[in-house]
C-alpha cells in the first residue's frame, strides 16, 4: 500500500455548506434542520428523516428559500451514505430552488456547493470548474472575500487531484486564497492554505519545501488552538520522514499526533494514529510496541463504525504483520478487508433501500399537497366567479350610462394630454441622448489618445525588424489598449528584447505597461545588459514606484516577463524571465529555458534575483516568448482553454513555415478557437528566426 492523504482527505478537506443569507424565518424547520446536522455523521438515515421532514414544511410554506436548505441537507446524508447519483440530483435540486430566490449569496453558496458535489464524487472536474467560474463572476459582484476564498481553495483542490494533475496551476490558486487569507489576517485560512501547499511539493517530491509549508502550518495552528488540524500536520510531517527512510523521526511525528487525538477522544484519528505507530515499530522489529498499537488501532477502528478508517487500518497491519513474518495475522487482516468490502455492500442495499422508502414518502406527500392546493384553489376561483358574475350585473347598467355620457370628452382629453406627455417624453429623451453620446464621445476619445500614447511609447517595429528581419509580433490588445508590452532595445553588439505582461487589461494594465517600459528603458540607460540584472532592477524600481515596500497594502500590482539579450558577435542569447519562459525549436525538438518563479514588483522580494540562461544559438534556431493570453484562451466550442501543451503542439506544426507568415497562421487560427466567446485577456506572442 501506499502511504496518501485519503485519510485526512475524509476527515480535512470537504464540509458541507451550513451557512446562509437570512430571510423569513421558521424555527421549526430551523429546529429540523439542526436535528439533521446532529445525527449525520451518527444516524445517516435519521439525518435523512429530518431533512425530508424539513423539506415537506417549506414546500408548505411555500419557501424556497428552506428548501434549498432542505436539499442540501438530504444531499449531505446521501453523500454519507455514499449515494452519489442523489447526492448529485438533490445538490441540483437545492441550485435550482435558490434561483428562485433574490438572495445572490444563498445562489452563490448553492452553485458553489454543486461544484463541490461534482469534483469530489462525481470526479466531474469540467463541469465542477466551470460553475466554480461563474460563481467567481458572481462573487465579483459582492466583494465576498470569505466566498472568493473558498473558489481558490477549491480550484486549486481540482487541478491538484490526479485526474486533472496540473500542479503549477493549483499553486497558483492557492497563491490567490493565500493573498486573501493574508489581507484578511485570517490566520486559520493562512495556515490551511499551507497545508494545500505541502500536499503539491509533496506530490512534486520537494519534500524541503513540504516540510518548511508543514512547519508554517503547525506554529500557525497552535496560534488558534486547532489541534485537530495540528495532529493532520503532525501525520504528514510523520508521512515525510516516512518517503525520506528516517524512522525515528516518523515515529516521532505519529506519536504526536497520537496524543492529540487520545487527548480528544477521536476514536477515528486515534485508530489512524495507532496504525501508523504499528507500522514503524513493525518495520523496527519491536514486536512488544507492534502488539500493542496493532490491537489498539484495530479495536478502535471497529468501533468507530467508519469504514474508510477499518479499511485503512485493516490494510496497514497486514502488511505490517508481513513484515514480522506473521503470516496467520497478515492473512486474517487480508480476510478481514474483504469482509468489510462485502459488509459494505450488503449494508448498501439495506439501507437504499430504507432511503428510498423516505424519498418515496416525501415525493408522495409533495404530490398530495399539490393536488390539495389545486383542489382548494379550483374552490376559490369558481367562487370568485360566481361573485364577480353577481357584482358586474348589478353595476353593469350604471357604468355603461357613465362611460356613455363620458366617454367623448375623456376621449378628447385623454388624447391632449398623451400628445403633450409623449412630447415632453421625446423632449427629454432627446436631451439625455445628447448627454450620453456627448460623454461616451470624452471616453472614447480619451481612451484612444490613451492608445495613441501607449503605441508611441512602444518600440517602432520597422525598428525590430532591421535588427531581426526574420521576426514577428502577434499584438491582440483585449480592449483598446492593452496590459501586455513589447520592448526593444538596442546596444553596441547587443540587441534586446522583451514580451511583458502587467496586472490586469484595459486603462490599468496599459498604465501598468508605460511603468515597466520606463523602468526597462532606465536600466538599460544605467548600460545594464546582462538579463538577469536588468530584472532585478526593474524589480526594485517598480516597487518603490508603487511605494510597495511601505507596508501600506495601496498596489500589489507588477508584471510577468521574458527577457532576451542577443550577443550579435558571439551568436549567443542570455534569457531571463519572471514567470514567462522562453521557447526554442531546434530541429523540429523543442528546448524550454524555465523563468524563476517570482513576479516583477507585487508580492516579490526587492532582492529577488533572477536566473540568467546562456544559450548558443544555432542557424534555423526558432525562439518564441509570450505572455499567458494566446493560451488561456476559451473556445473550441465547449468553452474549454486552449493550454499551454496545446500552444506548444501548434507552434511545433508550423515550424517548416516562413517565421514572417506565422504571425498572419496564428492570428487566424485563435479567432477559429475562440468562437464565439469572448477574448479574456491581451494576447502578445514574439518569434524570431535566427
Amino acid at each position: 500500500m501506499k502511504k496518501t492523504g485519503t485519510f485526512l482527505l475524509f476527515l480535512f478537506l470537504f464540509s458541507s455548506i451550513r451557512f446562509f443569507a437570512q430571510e423569513k424565518s421558521f424555527p421549526e424547520i430551523d429546529s429540523l434542520l439542526s436535528k439533521s446536522e446532529r445525527f449525520l455523521k451518527t444516524k445517516t438515515d435519521t439525518a435523512l428523516k429530518y431533512a425530508f421532514m424539513a423539506a415537506e414544511f417549506s414546500h408548505r410554506n411555500k419557501s424556497d428559500f428552506y428548501l434549498a436548505k432542505s436539499f442540501i441537507a438530504i444531499g449531505d446524508a446521501f453523500y454519507k451514505s455514499d449515494d452519489v447519483e442523489k447526492e448529485i440530483q438533490y445538490y441540483q435540486k437545492a441550485n435550482d430552488a435558490a434561483a428562485n430566490t433574490s438572495d445572490k449569496k444563498l445562489k452563490i453558496q448553492t452553485a458553489i456547493g454543486l461544484a463541490e458535489v461534482l469534483f469530489v464524487s462525481k470526479g466531474n472536474y469540467d463541469d465542477a470548474f466551470l460553475i466554480f467560474q461563474k460563481a467567481k463572476t458572481m462573487i465579483e459582484t459582492t466583494s465576498d472575500t470569505d466566498l472568493l476564498y473558498k473558489i481558490y481553495v477549491f480550484q486549486g483542490n481540482i487541478f491538484k487531484s490526479p485526474e486533472k494533475r496540473n500542479l503549477d496551476s493549483s499553486e497558483n490558486y492557492f497563491n490567490k486564497a493565500l493573498a486573501i487569507a493574508l489581507t484578511k489576517k485570517d490566520t486559520a485560512e493562512i495556515a490551511d492554505t499551507y497545508t494545500n501547499f505541502s500536499e503539491i511539493y509533496y506530490q512534486k517530491n520537494q519534500l524541503d519545501e513540504a516540510m518548511k509549508c508543514l512547519n508554517k502550518a503547525q506554529e500557525l495552528y497552535g496560534k488558534t488552538n486547532d489541534i485537530e488540524k495540528l495532529a493532520i500536520t503532525y501525520k504528514n510531517i510523520g508521512n515525510i520522514y516516512w518517503k525520506t527512510k528516517e524512522n525515528k523521526k516518523s515515529t516521532e511525528y505519529y506519536a504526536k499526533a497520537y496524543d492529540i487525538y487520545k487527548k480528544t477522544n477521536s476514536t477515528s484519528g486515534t485508530s489512524v494514529a495507532a496504525c501508523d505507530l504499528a507500522y514503524m515499530y513493525a518495520m523496527d522489529k519491536r514486536k512488544d510496541l507492534f502488539d500493542k498499537y496493532a490491537d489498539e488501532s484495530y479495536s478502535l477502528a471497529q468501533k468507530s463504525k467508519v469504514w474508510r478508517v477499518i479499511q485503512y487500518s485493516a490494510g496497514w497491519l497486514s502488511e505490517a504483520y508481513e513484515l514480522i513474518g506473521n503470516d496467520k495475522k497478515a492473512l486474517f487482516y487480508q480476510k478481514a478487508l474483504l469482509s468489510i468490502h462485502d459488509s459494505i455492500n450488503n449494508r448498501s442495499r439495506i439501507e437504499k433501500s430504507e432511503r428510498e422508502q423516505l424519498q418515496g414518502g416525501f415525493e408522495e406527500k409533495i404530490r398530495s399537497i399539490k393536488l390539495e392546493e389545486e383542489k382548494q384553489q379550483a374552490i376559490e376561483d369558481e367562487k370568485a366567479h360566481n361573485q364577480k358574475i353577481i357584482r358586474n350585473i348589478l353595476i353593469a347598467g350604471f357604468i355603461i350610462s357613465f362611460i356613455l355620457l363620458l366617454l367623448a370628452y375623456n376621449s378628447y382629453v385623454a388624447k391632449k394630454k398623451a400628445n403633450l406627455i409623449i412630447t415632453q417624453q421625446k423632449q427629454e429623451v432627446e436631451k439625455q441622448k445628447i448627454k450620453i453620446e456627448e460623454k461616451n464621445k470624452e471616453i472614447t476619445d480619451s481612451i484612444n489618445y490613451a492608445k495613441f500614447i501607449q503605441q508611441s511609447i512602444l518600440p517602432d517595429p520597422k525598428e525590430i525588424m532591421k535588427i531581426f528581419p526574420n521576426s514577428f509580433g502577434l499584438y491582440k490588445p483585449k480592449a483598446v489598449v492593452s496590459g501586455d508590452f513589447y520592448w526593444f532595445k538596442k546596444k553596441s553588439d547587443i540587441g534586446m528584447i522583451a514580451a511583458a505582461d502587467c496586472t490586469g487589461h484595459g486603462v490599468p494594465g496599459a498604465l501598468m505597461s508605460m511603468i515597466g517600459i520606463d523602468k526597462l528603458n532606465h536600466a538599460t540607460a544605467n548600460n545594464l545588459t546582462d538579463p538577469s540584472e536588468i530584472l532585478s532592477f526593474v524589480n526594485t524600481e517598480i516597487k518603490n514606484t508603487l511605494k510597495q515596500n511601505e507596508g501600506t497594502q495601496i498596489s500589489r500590482d507588477g508584471m510577468d516577463i521574458a527577457l532576451c539579450c542577443f550577443d550579435f558577435s558571439k551568436n549567443s542569447l542570455r534569457f531571463a524571465g519572471a514567470n514567462r519562459p522562453l521557447w526554442i525549436f531546434r530541429e523540429g525538438k523543442l528546448l524550454e529555458y524555465k523563468p524563476t518563479k517570482s513576479a516583477i514588483g507585487g508580492f516579490t522580494t526587492t532582492d529577488q534575483q533572477f536566473i540568467t540562461h546562456e544559450i548558443a544559438l544555432q542557424k534555423n534556431d526558432s525562439i518564441y516568448i509570450f505572455s499567458d493570453g494566446y493560451a488561456d484562451q476559451f473556445g473550441g466550442g465547449k468553452g474549454k482553454k486552449l493550454m499551454t501543451k496545446n500552444f506548444k503542439e501548434l507552434l511545433l506544426s508550423i515550424q517548416n513555415m516562413p517565421i514572417l507568415e506565422q504571425e498572419k497562421y496564428l492570428d487566424e487560427k485563435f479567432k477559429s478557437w475562440q468562437g464565439d466567446f469572448e477574448q479574456v485577456d491581451d494576447i502578445l506572442v514574439i518569434g524570431i528566426r535566427i
